[in-house]
């Protein structure tokens, strides 16, 4: 309990002094939601080192944090399924759309991480009105943009998402719907580009911190990208 909180104290006082030699070195000013945002980020994978990590649920992290330290505390056992690293040598980018509503406001997000569990990269965003299986496919599109737009287009990728939809739609063409063809176009070419992709349906519960970033997008006011 004790390093818990301690890791929350450490990741909150080292994203202020970060914010403020961005502020002043670049110019660069970041609004309190990407501060707490980053504050969270850190103080997981912080505890996620020591052992009390082992019992935490990353998307109960997200939504509830005060439950995780009562957990953490009592040291319940979690069983069920979790996310799986990828081997080493290979990265996993889990993402995830969210919509209220059919249609409704709707938003998008990702998180890539490398064998070892570190956060290579992540986005978040708002996108417009649209149902849930749109914005899935938008989130696939946006996240083999990075990889093909950065350094990972050279390294073996593993898309996860937990919409079995979207994954007939990305892999069997005759399946797609006309009105999405443009996105399905961006993916494609995407693919063509990339040195080795791979699509993967999980469980919903192995996908949380997409999950997470997903239906946070659907309340910012603009996208949230941030990569190594």
């Amino acid at each position: 309990m004790k390093r818990l909180w301690v890791a929350c104290v450490s990741a909150l006082l080292w994203s202020l002094w970060l914010a403020r030699n961005e502020r002043i070195f670049r110019g660069k000013r970041l609004t309190s939601d990407e501060i707490c945002f980053l504050v969270k980020l850190r103080s997981y994978y912080w505890i996620k080192v020591g052992v009390e990590g082992e019992l935490m649920s990353e998307a109960a992290w997200w939504t509830c944090p005060s439950s995780q330290a009562l957990s953490v505390a009592g040291k319940k056992e979690r069983r069920g399924v979790f996310w799986q690293p990828p081997v080493t040598g290979v990265l996993k980018f889990n993402v995830d759309g969210a919509a209220r509503g059919k249609p409704g406001p709707a938003g998008f997000g990702g998180v890539m991480r490398d064998g070892e569990s570190r956060i290579m990269g992540l986005f978040s965003g708002p996108l417009g009105v649209m149902d849930s299986n749109e914005a899935e496919v938008r989130a696939i599109a946006f996240a083999l943009s990075l990889v093909v737009g950065g350094s990972w287009r050279t390294q073996c990728v593993i898309i996860e998402f937990d919409s079995q939809v979207a994954l007939s739609w990305v892999t069997r063409s005759a399946k797609r719907p006309w009105r999405l063809w443009e996105v399905f176009m961006a993916i494609d070419q995407a693919q063509q580009a990339a040195y080795e992709l791979q699509f993967c349906y999980v469980p919903r519960e192995a996908n949380g911190f997409a999950d997470v970033l997903a239906k946070e997008g659907v309340d910012r006011l603009s996208l949230f990208v941030a990569c190594l």
